[in-house]
């Protein structure tokens, strides 16, 4: 029973990470299905854990909600990949 009563708190911060792991894939613009494709997923999935385990959380938040550039900070562990979605995102002719 003293189990469930630390569990909740740990399900809500995933959720969290979550939904601000969604949120800066979008601020930032890239698509999702093609990041998704990357390493047949497996990078997506890494990114997320990553965004989950995160302790630059608050920072990230703040920058969000302050409208900063859209791409991610320098701080990101995500932001190597998702520059090189963007990059192969992008038309042959505009790289």
């Amino acid at each position: 029973m003293s189990g469930q009563r630390f569990g909740w708190p740990v399900f809500g911060h995933v959720w969290r990470q979550a939904d601000l792991f969604d949120q800066v894939v979008a601020l930032s613009g890239v698509s999702c299905i093609a990041a998704m494709r990357v390493e047949q997923g497996a990078a997506w999935r890494d990114a997320r854990r990553k965004c989950i385990n995160c302790l630059h959380h608050v920072g990230c938040r703040q920058r969000l909600g302050a409208k900063a550039s859209p791409m991610p900070p320098e701080f990101c562990p995500n932001g190597t990949f998702l520059r090189d979605c963007l990059e192969t995102d992008l038309p042959k002719d505009a790289r």
